[in-house]
């Protein structure tokens, strides 16, 4: 057995064809193959790093012995793997090192091209990194290559440097970008989490008031500008603090939050402000509802725990502030909790969503004032880009923490990377595939043509985030849903060839009248319906508070097939999953009643079979 050149090739293997009659060429590539069988064969020759070559067809006549001719094949030329390395702005990065597991490694050239040969072998990993180590290193795991396999991969890379990198807060930020700063300031990421509470808030408590919550009852009163709690149970039993800080906006959704044994626990109440809209609906007053009664108070309104405090386990410092608050470091505790803190110290930097929350640790840009040296979002992929939004508006389980945010084994999930390394989802959904609880807005957009694998949109082409250039509040829209504005800047063209009466065709309704009164032909009331919420359903609609991004124009089918399957003729708020259609013809409905006005359409009461059943006719009777 020889090589192109005459060489021996120790080792190599020799198969007859059929019958499997087997040699192992020796150092100088000699092999015998007797007592062959009378008849046709193929001698084929193999061995690692070379071409498989099969002999012409033979014929041995019975009793032949002979030399057979040596197969001859030509070293096997191996398909490399090929990588090119781009960064943050989709510019090559020279000089990138390429390594894999097997210790082989290469650099980029100018073009971010960098070429590994040879490699063969299962379960392998990639990895990349910047000269510079400016960037985040990008692994890929599992790769399998065969001889003669090869493979192409093109990473981009991102974000900071993977050891500690001083978080400088928004206070350096506003030295630089003051407008976009004091923008981002009054919209609800700015003001995620606040020390005050609003006006609105104090008005409604006044000198006090009493949330009955079964057997248990939440007492609140107001002292000056401060807000003060009890919450007492079945058993008589009781625990009274100061709130120490309210989760969420308090021009619109919040929940306060009591400091007990050095943990932060939101009340089992949420306040949620008046809306704009719909003067006068019930859903739409301000309110102060129970919440997660679950994290204080069992079955019969008895105290969960023992002491002073539920467990840490259940405090906002576990679950909801490390979306809330920006600037910390997280350690884990023995029982279940985890410990906020910032320079070592227990707290946080900035309230509310900071700079640093979307665009990374600011330190390199700080002193170099370089865009390379901070992470653009805008400059991303699509998939990576919405992540950035993703890493609080998912629902998720951190890896190796279990925590419900992005949180690995030593460090949060920081903008650029990818949101798998540290964080998978678990998400809570309806029998449709829309989302029955908050915070998954990313989770539902990943499902849709809108995502990864369809047009890739991104969550900024809806949203302006900074709260600038006429933003409209509250979801910060760059352009209003209440007149189709904001969906028909791509729709028209793209669906309905630029002809807005294509659009009220679409809508299938005997009126349309997006911006008016009846609010007939608002896609958003269709495509997004508030199928989850975080503050309770409303009883006239049966909606949530949070408006489903998988874009699906939701049939009452759906609803209907939760009572066959729930064997059931009623069923409680929550059980029900909301429908496109029930939110606006309760609506209506009540707007006729109240005033005489806008249409009567199929309605009724949402925890009744019968009620849905209608809608459905009526569905089909538009859409069959």
């Amino acid at each position: 057995m020889l090589d192109a050149h005459g060489n021996g090739v120790a080792g190599a293997s020799v198969l007859t064809e059929p019958r499997g009659f087997e040699a192992v060429a020796d150092d100088k590539g000699a092999y015998r193959l007797p007592w062959l069988p009378a008849g046709e064969l193929v001698v084929v020759a193999t061995a690692p790093g070379w071409e498989p070559v099969r002999s012409e067809l033979l014929v041995l006549a019975d009793g032949e012995q002979g030399l057979l001719d040596l197969v001859l094949f030509d070293e096997q030329p191996i398909s490399p793997i090929t990588v090119t390395v781009t960064g943050p702005h989709g510019e090559p990065v020279d000089g990138a090192v390429v390594s894999a597991s097997d210790g082989s490694v290469a650099v980029a050239d100018e073009l971010g091209v960098a070429t590994l040969e040879g490699v063969v072998g299962d379960d392998l990993t990639l990895s990349v990194v910047d000269a510079d180590e400016d960037l985040w290193t990008r692994s890929l795991e599992g790769v399998s290559l065969a001889a003669g396999g090869g493979l192409q991969w093109s990473p981009q890379l991102a974000g900071r440097p993977d050891g500690e990198v001083r978080s400088f807060g928004d206070g350096w930020c506003v030295l630089c970008h003051e407008d976009v700063a004091e923008a981002m300031a009054t919209t609800p990421h700015g003001m995620a989490f606040g020390r005050e509470p609003g006006e609105e808030l104090l008005a409604y408590v006044g000198g006090g008031l009493v949330l009955e919550l079964g057997a248990a009852s939440l007492e609140l009163w107001t002292d000056g500008d401060a807000l003060s709690m009890r919450l007492t149970d079945a058993a008589g039993d009781w625990v009274e603090a100061p709130v120490f800080g309210y989760l969420g906006s308090v021009e619109g959704q919040s929940v306060p939050v009591v400091e007990l044994s050095g943990q932060h626990y939101p009340i089992p109440a949420v306040w949620v402000a008046a809306r704009d809209g719909r003067e006068g609906f019930p859903c739409r007053d301000s309110s102060l509802l129970a919440f997660q009664l679950e994290r204080w108070l069992d079955d019969d309104g008895r105290f969960l725990f023992d002491g002073d405090a539920p467990p840490p386990a259940s405090a906002a410092d576990a679950n909801c502030l490390p979306c809330h608050v920006s600037g910390y470091t997280v350690s884990l505790r023995d029982d279940g909790g985890a410990d906020l803190l910032f320079e070592d110290e227990a707290g946080w930097q900035d309230d509310g969503v900071s700079c640093e929350r979307c665009h990374g640790p600011g330190e390199s840009h700080l002193f170099s004032m370089a865009a390379e040296d901070i992470v653009q979002p805008q400059l991303l992929d699509a998939a990576r880009a919405n992540e950035v939004c993703g890493q609080c508006h998912s629902r998720t389980e951190g890896v190796h923490s279990g925590l419900p945010h992005p949180f690995a084994e030593e460090r949060p999930y920081q903008p650029g990377e990818w949101l798998a390394d540290t964080t998978s989802a678990v998400p809570l959904s309806w029998a449709s595939g829309a989302a029955s609880g908050g915070h998954q807005q990313h989770d539902e957009l990943l499902e849709t043509l809108h995502g990864p694998d369809g047009a890739d949109l991104r969550c900024v082409d809806c949203h302006q985030v900074h709260g600038e250039h006429g933003a409209v509040r509250p979801a910060l829209l760059r352009a209003s849903a209440d007149d189709n504005a904001l969906c028909e800047g791509c729709h028209l063209e793209r669906s309905f060839e630029g002809d807005a009466w294509l659009v009220a065709e679409h809508m299938g309704h005997r009126f349309y009248d997006p911006s008016g009164t009846q609010e007939a032909g608002r896609c958003v009331l269709c495509h997004m319906p508030a199928t989850a919420t975080d503050a309770g359903w409303c009883e006239q609609t049966g909606s949530g508070s949070v408006s489903s991004h998988r874009f699906e124009a939701l049939s009452p089918q759906y609803t209907v097939a939760a009572f066959e399957d729930a064997g059931a003729d009623e069923l409680s708020l929550g059980e029900v999953p909301p429908h496109a259609c029930a939110d606006c013809h309760a609506w209506n409905a009540w707007y006729f009643e109240s005033l005489g006005l806008s249409f009567r359409g199929p309605q009724g009461e949402p925890t009744i079979l019968e009620t849905h059943q209608d809608y459905l006719d009526a569905h089909g009777g538009m859409f069959p």
